[in-house]
Order: C-alpha cells, then sequence, then structure tokens
C-alpha cells in the first residue's frame, strides 16, 4: 500500500473536512469483511450463514465482500466454504500462520477491492440478525467519520459481556483494563478486541495494515493503539452484536491447576503470550518499562506456584501433626 506523506495527510483532512456527513455515508458503501479460521467448521459455517444474509438485507444501502484466510484446516472448512459461500474470496494459509498472520493474508487481499470500511470479525461469534445495522448506525450515530467501530458480544448463558472495547489505564504498576459495556450514547475506548471491528477506509489508510510481526493475540490491541495514536477515535457500538463465550483457560498458561513448568510452556505457545511478540509490544508501549511489563506473568505464574506449594506444605504438616 502507498504510503502517504504528511502532507498529504493534512490535505486529506481538510478534503473530508469539507465534504457533506450525510452525503457521504448515504451513498451505497462497499464493507470488506475480514476474518481467519482454522478447524472449527461449524462455527465459521454459521458464521458466514449470518453474516451473507445480513449483507443481502442491507444489499440496497451497502455491498458486502468477504475475504477468509483458511489456515490449512483439517476438517473440511476450506472445501465447505469453497462449495457454499462461493463468492468468499479464499485464501489457503500454510498451517502456521495463526490469528494474526492469518488476518494480514485476508486484509492484504481485501486492500485491492477499495472498500469504504474494513470489518474485521471472529468467525466463533453467533451474530445477531441485526449486527450489521447496529455496527453501521452505531458509526452514523458518532457524527465522526473518522471513528472506528467496536462492537460487543455477551455470554449466552450469563448474559455478561465478553468481548469489545476496553479502557485502558496505561499504567506500569497495577494496570487495569475495563471492559465497557454497550450503550447510547457511544462510548469512547482505547482497545478493541477484533471480534466485531468496523474501521472507515480513510483511518486504515492512514494507520496501515495488522502488525504481522505478531505470532497469534496482541495485534488487535497493537492496532486500536495505532488508530488512538493517529488521534482517531473508537467507540463502542450502542447494543450488543452477538453472542461469544469467554475462550476456556483449560490448559492455558492461567490455568491454576497445571505445575509451574506446564504454566511456564503454556506461556510461552503462539497461543498464549510468546516472548516474541510480547516483547515487542512492550517495546512499543511501555518505553524504558517494558523489561517490567515483559515479566510480569512470569512473575504471576512463580509467585502464584509458591503461594500453591506453601499451602500445600502446611495442609501436610497439619495432617501429619
Amino acid at each position: 500500500m502507498e504510503k502517504v506523506s504528511n502532507e498529504s495527510y493534512e490535505d486529506f483532512h481538510v478534503l473530508l473536512n469539507n465534504m457533506n456527513f450525510e452525503d457521504w455515508v448515504m451513498n451505497k458503501l462497499k464493507i470488506a469483511v475480514i476474518f481467519t479460521c482454522y478447524n472449527r467448521i461449524e462455527k465459521t459455517k454459521n458464521c458466514l450463514e449470518k453474516i451473507t444474509k445480513q449483507g443481502k438485507k442491507l444489499s440496497n444501502k451497502i455491498e458486502l465482500e468477504i475475504f477468509c484466510c483458511d489456515d490449512n484446516s483439517t476438517d473440511g472448512t476450506y472445501e465447505m466454504i469453497h462449495s457454499r459461500f462461493n463468492s468468499v474470496n479464499l485464501i489457503l494459509g500454510t498451517g502456521n500462520l495463526f490469528w494474526a498472520k492469518g488476518m494480514a493474508k485476508a486484509i492484504e487481499e481485501a486492500e485491492k477491492s477499495n472498500p469504504d470500511f474494513y470489518l474485521m470479525i471472529n468467525d466463533d461469534v453467533d451474530f445477531f440478525e441485526d449486527a450489521l445495522e447496529i455496527m453501521l448506525s452505531s458509526y452514523d450515530s458518532v457524527q465522526d467519520r473518522y471513528a472506528s467501530i467496536v462492537g460487543s458480544t455477551k455470554d449466552k448463558l450469563t448474559g455478561k459481556l465478553t468481548y469489545g472495547g476496553i479502557k485502558w489505564d496505561k499504567k506500569v504498576i497495577h494496570e487495569k483494563e475495563t471492559r465497557i459495556e454497550p450503550r447510547f450514547p457511544c462510548v469512547k475506548c482505547e482497545q478493541t478486541n477484533w471480534n466485531c471491528f468496523l474501521i472507515p477506509s480513510c483511518v486504515y489508510n492512514m494507520v496501515g495494515t495488522i502488525d504481522d510481526y505478531f505470532e497469534h493475540s496482541m495485534a488487535d490491541y497493537d492496532y486500536s493503539n495505532r488508530i488512538c495514536r493517529k488521534g482517531f477515535p473508537i467507540y463502542v457500538a450502542k447494543e450488543y452484536i452477538g453472542y461469544c463465550s469467554r475462550n476456556s483457560i483449560a490448559g492455558t498458561w492461567q490455568d491454576t491447576s497445571l505445575g509451574l513448568v506446564a504454566r511456564l510452556k503454556a506461556l510461552q505457545k503462539k497461543t498464549g503470550i510468546p516472548p516474541r511478540s510480547s516483547w515487542h509490544y512492550c517495546k512499543k508501549y511501555y518505553g524504558i518499562f517494558a523489561p517490567l511489563v515483559f515479566i510480569r506473568p512470569y512473575i504471576s505464574i512463580v509467585k502464584r506456584s509458591l503461594i500453591l506449594h506453601l499451602k500445600s506444605e502446611r495442609n501436610d504438616r497439619n495432617f501429619t501433626g
């Protein structure tokens, strides 16, 4: 993608500020829907069915084009998409891309279509039938063409907020990240999960593509930070857009039933907090405090394991005594 100079950046802002907002949003919008998938065929099928149905429903207002990177699924996902959703732009991965690199591949293909918006989604979201309308009406309501919109999901059983927009206090010690419930008027946030995230092309063209240096997670938080650093706002959509349960911590580095060594190994997996990605993120956003933030999860694991060990020893002494 061609880089934009500072002069072009300022000219671009002047040009858009002189445009009539209502005229701009009332034109038929071209939206590139982007996701990556691997070995969850039923969830992928459900996601595509929900999104394509909504695209047809809103076809007088929007033109939806879907871009998917299947990371060499072995459960028939690629073949299912190819046969049942043949309008999807399908990219085949290597089997070792994971989330960030898979999204990068799909985004690279989507750029060629020159959309008005990029809609980043996860295929494990069970989208409500009006999810796209909620996202677009939320965008319209904030009256800022540079605004990105993050959709919130909730657990189907508990109704509790699971993914969406996050308020980040940027502290190194006692850092706090607070998930924001959807409401109207829409509320600003600093960080986002990409379960459903709408980015105007005017913002994307200034921020650039996802950083595929990341191996799996953190790339969505990184992109949100980059948007905010450019001075563009992010809002939480006014209503929930679907169901999505939190990922299970069983077998992960957060699983306290595992031993110390097992947790440390899980932490360093691509699906955990791999050192390469973690250090890349910490250097970007914590400056001289990067080493301290980098070692925090390691300290947390060791501290928790030590506490459990001491409790176990005390219980053993009480039992034998």
